[in-house]
């Protein structure tokens, strides 16, 4: 299950000086929204699944409350496979770029970019399976979709250079 957590993003408002709070919450609510409707496009073994989603009412705050359910996946991310295991055989790389490669073959037939393809969005399952996660910054492409110029999104660390 992923929630929003309203309580940390209204501290981190807080601490930058926000004007308008629920404002700029609900610019975070409809970017989590989006993640959830990104999922529950795909139907492909290499891409979570979003089961169910919606949202509660948050008494104290007096603000919506949106999660979603996703499929149980027992494994780490890639990450903390490489820190664990340090360098992977050719074959292991092969599989895991292989079955990263399918997902996002999934993803841009259906019109999505990630947009945050990094080591911690990859999730290697027990059986050696990969899941790509953290639909949190993708983007369905329209003809008019574009970023606004200037503005950085994503991991800056794992940017292509036509980002940098």
């Amino acid at each position: 299950m992923k929630v929003l957590d309203a309580d940390y993003i209204f501290t981190i408002l807080k601490k930058n000086e926000v004007k308008d709070l629920k404002k700029e919450y609900e610019i975070y609510k409809k970017r989590f929204r989006n993640e959830a409707k990104l999922f529950a496009k795909i139907h492909h073994s290499n891409v979570v699944t979003v089961l169910d989603s919606d949202s509660v009412m948050d008494d104290e705050l007096g603000i919506e409350v949106p999660y979603f359910f996703m499929q149980f996946l027992k494994g780490e991310n890639l990450k903390k496979v490489l820190n664990k295991n340090g360098p992977l055989s050719f074959e292991i790389i092969q599989k895991i770029s292989s079955d990263i490669l399918e997902a996002l073959a999934a993803l841009h037939s259906n019109n999505i970019i990630h947009r945050d393809i990094k080591p911690h969005n990859i999730l290697v399952k027990e059986d050696g399976t990969v899941k790509v996660v953290d639909f949190g910054i993708a983007k369905a492409v329209t003809s008019s979709t574009v970023t606004n110029m200037g503005s950085v999104i994503g991991s800056v660390h794992y940017f292509s250079p036509e980002q940098a």
